[in-house]
């Protein structure tokens, strides 16, 4: 259960980091 737990977590984070890295390296934003 806490593996899982943390693989979400991780999963999450990751998401995250990739959507502000696209705006960060959007120029038209």
């Amino acid at each position: 259960f806490l593996y899982t737990k943390k693989k979400r977590a991780t999963r999450r984070s990751h998401f995250t980091h990739q959507s502000e890295w696209s705006s960060k390296s959007d120029p038209n934003i």
